[in-house]
């Protein structure tokens, strides 16, 4: 799976980028310098530098993640958009190696309730 968010400056999109993959939610995030953004809020137009982030993830983490950028994200209504992809075995494997840790402690949580 891809996630992609937006963030305001570099320092907030390293630090979301650094708490998503410390928790495991993520096996990895790519985060582009800032670029200029332009859409309609509150029916103004807007203008603004943001930063990208790209974050791989497994199915099976979307959810946590999803709900992990909605707590930590600075934005009034954040843009998380996600979408399935097709990879390489081996890099599929990879990414579901990064994201166990926190497929193992839902499990067990689940188990638990």
């Amino acid at each position: 799976m891809i996630v992609q968010t937006t963030v305001d400056t570099s320092a907030k999109a390293r630090r979301l980028a650094e708490r998503i993959i410390e928790q495991r939610l993520a096996a990895c995030v790519h985060v582009s310098p800032p670029q200029l953004s332009v859409y309609r809020w509150k029916g103004r137009l807007e203008h603004a530098e943001e930063c990208l982030l790209v974050m791989k993830t497994t199915a099976s983490c979307l959810a946590d993640l999803i709900d992990r950028l909605q707590d930590l994200h600075p934005y009034e209504l954040p843009e998380i958009v996600y979408w399935p992809v097709e990879t390489t075995a081996g890099y599929a494997g990879w990414c579901v190696d990064e994201t166990a840790r926190a497929q193992a402690r839902r499990t067990t949580e689940d188990s638990c309730s």
